[in-house]
């Protein structure tokens, strides 16, 4: 099981580190959208920013699809 910090997004090119958009470096379409991809927990619960970042995430690959 894990929360976050699996595949955390990073601006700099590091293995096992997601790009912005959640891709996951190294691969041309594998997405993370949920917690995995963030590199901390914070002290309060995070449902609603996991729900908004898995949208950000969707939408970004349905545009890439266009």
């Amino acid at each position: 099981m894990h929360y976050a910090g699996t595949l955390p997004f990073s601006a700099i090119d590091k293995p096992l580190t997601t790009e912005p958009v959640g891709r996951l470096r190294g691969t041309g379409a594998v997405y993370v959208a949920d917690g995995a991809a963030f590199a901390y927990l914070p002290a309060k619960g995070l449902t609603g920013t996991l729900m908004a970042n898995a949208d950000r995430v969707g939408r970004f690959v349905v545009r890439s699809l266009d």
